[in-house]
């Protein structure tokens, strides 16, 4: 597969590969997540289905690092060695730091001969050391075993394989994880086949889908749900819109891969990304939102000339900051939008507001969350996340975000700011004009029944109408 396109900021994890390029219901395991601060397609509008009630055995700790990683405990082995790896839709093998990883990030290690069913006899197991991953932190190097994993008190009945990293990157030293267990599809796996959680979830019984509600801030309980989301979780929202996921364009044919979905649009500062083409990966293992370069330097001129030199600037690492005391809240929300199949143009609307978009850093300054991309597709990461409870649903190909409106109805969620009313004026004119026709065409059927009731039947042509549909290319306005 092709390297991935990175995500260079110094807190961020990124690890999507070049997608361009790229060569049940009985119970729910609930994860929660707890916070430790270093010094957080077509859509369909569903109602809310109340699953199960959790199982209380299946609650995992997991930690946050300043809003841009959160991870969380496995076991892998017999015992089980517990490890600390980030959740990641946008990758699917599993590796965790061996023993001779030095240095490397996090402080545990596993130790393969302290399990009684490690093994590495497995075909294209064990040394010589080789890349495992690459992520646009870096790369990960070792090689591949196989043992058992646990999640919870749910360990699998036969051995996954992983990889066992030897060493990575320099800049990945940083994190806090010791691993990363993917939860994207099958086709994305370099070397964890079968992918390992759904041998995990499949043996489990456990619905193959799983939910991330994230905080922010000094806020806890955050949650990461197997099985399903929890309603309880959804506060005053009602509803959650789903979209459906696309396959990823592997260069040997398209394939489930990455969690990707299309777009309608991306706008923000007066700059939109629209069209149906514009691909969109939901990707929990990367920090912010990722762009096209384009689209971001249009979008950062925006914001500076609102800002009007007084507080903002861009620095030589490509971000966009602001310093103590600034007020983001002057600045234009974003809004996301998801083609809708059962009403056109009623698109499932995601809306960021600047307090949500922004990231709070440690001098008491801001940073603009979103990163410039030499990939042309978007990637929304733990940014858009935190502000929308996402399911991910493997058993029915789509994701659901709670919180989010359409595009005909208002939104009064409590964390926008103010009142927002969307409406696709060109959409409104299609509904309004198909009803005044319905009336024009039942009006005439009256007028004709009552005109030639006591006449012979006669026949009528009606031409045939075709209406013509066609995908607007990808395009960028200001």
């Amino acid at each position: 597969m092709g390297k991935v396109e990175a995500l260079l900021f110094i807190l961020g994890l990124v690890d999507l590969q070049d997608a361009a390029q790229v060569q049940r219901s009985h119970g729910l395991l609930r994860i929660s997540v707890t916070r430790r601060r270093a010094n957080r397609p077509s859509v369909q509008e569903e109602p809310i289905i109340l699953l199960e009630q959790f199982n209380n055995q299946h609650h995992v700790a997991l930690h946050n690092f300043r809003d841009f990683q959160y991870y969380g405990p496995i076991g892998i082995g017999t015992p089980p060695q517990e490890m600390l790896v980030v959740f990641d839709t946008g990758s699917s093998d599993l590796w965790v730091t061996g023993t001779s990883c030095n240095p490397c990030s996090g402080k545990t290690r596993y130790d393969l001969y302290l399990s009684s069913t490690h093994s590495i006899t497995c075909e294209g197991c064990g040394p010589p050391i080789q890349k495992l991953n690459d992520y646009g932190s870096g790369e990960v190097d070792g090689y591949v075993i196989q043992d058992r994993l646990t999640v919870s008190n749910i360990t699998t009945s036969s051995s996954v394989t992983m990889g066992l990293a030897s060493r990575m990157g320099t800049r990945q030293i940083s994190f806090r994880d010791e691993g990363i267990l993917g939860l994207g599809f099958a086709a994305l796996a370099e070397y964890s086949k079968p992918i390992p959680i759904d041998t995990l979830l499949l043996e489990a019984g456990i619905p193959r889908m799983f939910s991330f509600y994230i905080t922010s801030g000094s806020s806890s309980g955050s949650l990461l749900t197997f099985g399903g989301y929890d309603p309880e979780l959804l506060d005053n929202r009602s509803s959650v819109h789903y979209t459906e996921v696309t396959t990823t364009p592997f260069v040997s044919g398209p394939a489930y891969g990455y969690w990707m979905v299309r777009l309608s649009q991306f706008s923000m500062a007066g700059v939109n990304m629209t069209g149906e083409n514009v691909i969109t990966i939901v990707d929990s293992g990367t920090s912010l939102i990722c762009l096209p370069g384009i689209f971001f330097t249009k979008i950062v001129e925006e914001l500076l000339q609102l800002d009007g030199s007084s507080g903002c600037y861009f620095t030589n690492r490509g971000e966009l900051r602001c310093s103590r005391g600034k007020d983001v809240s002057m600045f234009p929300d974003i809004q996301i939008r998801f083609p809708s199949s059962d009403i056109p143009g009623n698109d499932t609307v995601l809306i960021l507001t600047p307090s949500e978009y922004f990231v709070a850093t440690e001098d008491g300054g801001f940073l603009l969350g979103m990163q410039s991309s030499a990939s042309q597709f978007i990637i929304l990461g733990d940014v858009v996340m935190r502000r929308f409870y996402t399911l991910f649903d493997r058993e029915n190909l789509r994701i659901g975000f709670a919180g989010a409106t359409t595009a005909l109805s208002l939104n009064t969620d409590k964390h926008s700011k103010g009142k927002h009313f969307y409406i696709d004026v060109r959409n409104l004119f299609i509904v309004v004009g198909t009803v005044a026709a319905g009336v024009w065409l039942l009006a005439t059927v009256a007028c004709i029944y009552s005109r030639f009731r006591n006449q012979p039947p006669r026949g009528y042509h009606l031409q045939e109408m075709k209406e013509m549909n066609g995908l607007a290319p990808q395009q960028v306005d200001t």
